[in-house]
């Protein structure tokens, strides 16, 4: 492009092209706002002029500004034309897409009584990369504070060991043994700063609480509905 038509669609074009969103000329699209409309719309007055120009034809900044707007009000945004594109917002004009909240209500197929949402759905029960990377943390903060005895007993425990024989293989009493396990509860207590550690590794995250609080408050107005 050269010098003049960057004027041209700085000075002229622009200006037009704001007037007209700032008019509603343009509806917009789901999150879509007025400045990132208008700022779209220039992109594709940019790219009309510039071809114009390529090829030798002389345009007005009113037929830009023009053809510009009339391809926004059409869906036609500048990184996409596509009428079958899921996401594209001629598309979404066309009545072909919708936004659904992952917290409506649908009835299953094959059990038309029973009402599921899109969470329940696309909802991946195994632990999340960022709960894993979170609970490793975690755990390692609170095994830097442990002694090598305390370590020992620790992962013993965790693979069922009894304390009689924790108690034979570190040559101390039983009672002691159940001492050594209270300090590294006090210990693990301190590190996470919680009272109740086990049900801060238990629990499920966020996301999961609500997606069960969600179905309680379906399964209760379907039993009044009853």
């Amino acid at each position: 492009m050269t010098g003049a038509a960057g004027l041209l669609l700085v000075n002229q074009i622009m200006p037009i092209i704001a007037s007209a969103i700032a008019r509603g000329a343009v509806k917009p699209v789901r999150a879509e706002d007025a400045v990132e409309l208008q700022a779209d719309c220039c992109a594709q007055a940019a790219r009309i002029l510039d071809a114009a120009e390529a090829k030798g034809k002389k345009v007005t900044a009113g037929n830009v500004g023009y053809y510009a707007l009339q391809a926004m009000k059409h869906g036609r945004r500048f990184s996409s034309a596509s009428r079958t594109d899921a996401l594209g917002s001629a598309t979404a004009l066309d009545g072909n897409a919708h936004v659904v909240s992952m917290d409506e209500p649908h009835a299953s197929p094959e059990e038309p009584d029973t009402e599921m949402t899109l969470h329940d759905a696309l909802a991946d029960r195994r632990q999340g990369p960022d709960q894993a990377a979170g609970r490793e943390l975690d755990w390692s903060a609170a095994h830097a504070t442990l002694n090598d005895r305390e370590r020992n007993v620790l992962q013993a425990t965790a693979v069922g060991v009894q304390g009689a024989i924790l108690a034979a293989e570190l040559d101390v009493s039983r009672p002691r043994i159940v001492q050594i396990k209270r300090e590294i509860g006090d210990r693990i207590k301190d590190a996470w700063q919680t009272d109740d550690p086990v049900r801060l590794v238990a629990d499920d995250p966020a996301w999961c609480r609500h997606v069960a609080v969600a179905r309680e408050r379906r399964a209760c107005r379907a039993e009044r509905r009853g």
